[in-house]
C-alpha cells in the first residue's frame, strides 16, 4: 500500500482509547510508518513542535476537551507547513465535525472502521498531499519536484529536446508599484500565455513548470522552440501593457524603488528566455541543462524589452 517514499513518515494518533490506537498503530507500523499514541495530546505538545508529523489521526472525542485551538494551529498551515487531517467519528459524529468549521479536515473515518479502510484513507491522503506539493500554488502548474522528473526523464532517454528558463525582468519594480496582488495576476497571465503557447505547438511532448516567484521554464521539440518563443513574447507584449495605468502606458515607463531604496525609473516588464538543448551538447542530469538555460536566460536580459537566446555552442 505504501510506496518507499511513505517509509519515513510518521503519525500521531490522538485518541482517548489507548487500545484502540495501539491497534491503529500496529497497523499502520505494518506498512511501514513510524507513529505515536497519545492519549493526552496536551501532554505532547513539546515533542509535536519539535518533530512534528506527516499526518494526524484524531479522534472526534479528542476535541471535547478544549484541545480544538491547539490542533487548529497544527494543522492551519502556519505551524511548519499544514499538516493534513483525518478525524475519526461515531456513527452520530458526523454533524458535529461539520460545525467545527475551524478544523481543516481533509478526511474521515467512521468508527468502527476496517484495517483496510484505514491504510486506503492514510494512503490516499498522502496521495492527494504530494500532488499539491507538486504543483505551485500560485499558479498550480508543475514545482520543482515535477520539472526535475520530467526534464531528467527526457534526458535519460536522450531525445532531442529544448529547456527553457524564463523570467520577467523588473517584475520588482512594478510589484512595489501596484503591490503584490497585480503581480500575481501578471504570473497567471505568463503562466497562461506560455501554457497556451506549448500546448498549440508542441502538444502532448510539451511541458510547463512554474519554479516560483517569476521564474518559468518550459521544453519543447528542439525544432519548434524558436517558433515557441517567439509567439510567447508576441502575446506577452501584447497583453502585458493592460496591468498598467493609463499615466504610465503613456509615459512608457514606472516611477519605483530600486533595490538601494532609491527612487528611480524603470521599463514595463519584459519577458527574457534562455535555450538549452542537447542536440549538440551532452547533458546528464537536470542541474546541467538548468544552470546552462539560466545564463543564457541572464544574457537575453541584457538587452532592453523581451528576447530569447538560444544556445549554439557545441561540447
Amino acid at each position: 500500500m505504501a510506496s518507499s517514499r511513505d517509509r519515513r513518515r510518521s503519525i500521531l494518533i490522538v485518541t482517548k482509547e489507548d487500545l484502540f490506537g495501539q491497534g491503529m498503530s500496529s497497523a499502520l507500523k505494518s506498512k511501514g510508518y513510524r507513529t505515536w499514541v497519545a492519549t493526552k495530546f496536551r501532554l505532547i505538545l513539546d515533542r509535536v513542535y519539535l518533530a512534528p508529523p506527516d499526518l494526524l489521526l484524531l479522534d472526534e472525542e479528542a476535541t471535547r476537551e478544549g484541545s480544538q485551538d491547539i490542533i487548529t494551529w497544527m494543522v492551519a498551515g502556519d505551524f511548519q507547513g499544514r499538516v493534513p487531517l483525518i478525524i475519526m467519528v461515531d456513527e452520530g459524529g458526523l454533524a458535529r465535525v461539520a460545525r467545527m468549521r475551524r478544523l481543516p479536515v481533509d478526511d474521515y473515518l467512521i468508527k468502527p472502521f476496517a484495517q483496510e479502510e484505514l491504510l486506503l484513507k492514510v494512503d490516499l491522503c498522502f496521495r492527494r498531499r504530494e500532488r499539491q506539493w507538486e504543483r505551485n500554488p500560485l499558479t498550480l502548474l508543475p514545482g520543482n519536484l515535477r520539472i526535475i522528473r520530467e526534464i531528467q526523464r527526457r534526458l535519460d532517454i536522450d531525445e532531442p529536446f529544448a529547456f527553457a528558463y524564463s523570467d520577467l525582468s523588473d517584475f520588482k519594480p512594478f510589484n512595489d508599484r501596484y503591490g503584490f496582488s497585480r503581480g500575481d495576476e501578471v504570473l497567471h497571465m505568463t503562466a497562461r500565455i506560455m501554457t497556451n503557447t506549448v500546448k498549440e505547438l508542441c502538444q502532448q511532448r510539451g511541458f510547463v513548470g512554474h519554479i516560483g516567484g517569476d521564474d518559468f521554464v518550459f521544453s519543447t521539440d528542439a525544432d519548434i522552440v524558436d517558433e515557441v518563443c517567439q509567439q510567447m513574447i508576441e502575446r506577452f507584449d501584447f497583453v502585458l501593457p493592460t496591468f498598467y495605468e493609463e499615466e504610465d502606458r503613456e509615459r512608457g515607463f514606472i516611477v519605483s524603488l530600486d533595490r538601494k531604496g532609491n527612487e528611480n525609473r524603470f521599463p514595463f516588464m519584459s519577458l527574457a528566455i534562455g535555450i538549452a538543448t542537447n542536440e549538440t551538447r551532452k547533458f546528464s542530469h537536470y542541474g546541467e541543462i538548468s544552470e546552462v538555460a539560466s545564463d543564457l536566460k541572464n544574457f537575453a536580459k541584457k538587452w532592453p524589452g523581451s528576447h530569447y537566446y538560444r544556445d549554439k555552442r557545441v561540447r
